[in-house]
This record gives structure tokens, sequence and C-alpha cells, in this order.
């Protein structure tokens, strides 16, 4: 009989499915890292309204990073960036696993259930550019072209 009999073809899963969980292994030895849990997902694949997903962006901080602009050419699921959290916290990647998954329905029922939208507050996005520049990906200054034209105001001509 052996092991061919429970070979199954490969099937993607469905659109449903889109949150990620990472664990890390060591093979065979044992190691302080192998506790920690990873959780990503594409912001846009959220049941949230558009002021609710604001919301969610802010709250999260650092742990959410907007797509790339050459990306948001291409028609994908992470067109709204994406959200990442990870733990090692506990002794357990279960326990771990479970304290990122608490923490992303916290925020998801405060975005939901929230009494302030924070509709006029920005996005910081100073942490997700500093991460941009170190990488290479970024420009590591921004000049007048950069700058929004609604805030530069009109020149006066006397």
């Amino acid at each position: 009989m052996g092991i061919v009999a429970f070979r199954q073809p490969f099937t993607r899963p469905p659109k449903s499915h889109f949150i990620q969980v990472r664990h890390q292994h060591y093979q065979g030895e044992s190691h302080p890292a192998s506790r920690k849990v990873t959780i990503s997902l594409p912001v846009s694949q959220l049941p949230l309204s558009p002021s609710q997903l604001h919301k969610f962006k802010l709250l999260s901080g650092s742990r959410f990073t907007p797509s790339l602009p050459s990306s948001s050419s291409s028609p994908n699921s992470e067109s709204e960036g994406t959200f990442k959290i990870s733990c090692e916290l506990y002794p357990s990647e279960r326990m771990n696993e479970k304290w990122c998954s608490d923490t992303l329905d916290t925020l998801l029922k405060e975005c939901k259930e929230g009494k302030d939208s924070y509709e006029d507050v920005p996005i910081d996005l100073r942490g997700a550019r500093k991460r941009l520049v170190r990488s290479g990906k970024g420009k590591k200054t921004l000049g007048l072209k950069d700058f929004p034209k609604e805030w530069l105001g009109q020149a006066k001509s006397t």
C-alpha cells in the first residue's frame, strides 16, 4: 500500500481563507524562537466599511504596512496594505497564536463598535516609510513635489 495511496492533489484555498498563520520550527532542536507565531492578512479583505477600515489602520499603528505605490497599479488582494502581528511572550505556540488572534478580534471589535470613528485623524506612515528607506525601496527625503498641493496654498500675486 505505502504512502502513495494517501497522495492528494493540491487545491488552492478559497478566498474566505485570507489569514496566514506562520510558526517557526527548528527541526530536531529546541530554540527560544520556536514559540513565535506571526499572523498576517491583507487589510482589504476585512469586512469593514471605509471609516472602520481607516480606524483599523490607525489602531494598528506600526503593525499596518501600506502597499508600495508601484504595486498599487496591479489589482491584487493587498491593495490597501497588510496587517501583521506576532507574539513570543508565552511558552507555547498555541498560547502565542491565541494572543495574536484575541488581539486581532479586539481590534476588529473596537473598529466596529467604537464610538469615535477618528476620520479626521490622518494615518501616520513614518514607521512604514522608515522601513522602506532601510530596505532601499523608498526615497530618503521628501520634496515640495511630494507635498500635498492643497496644503501649499495659493501664491499671492502683488
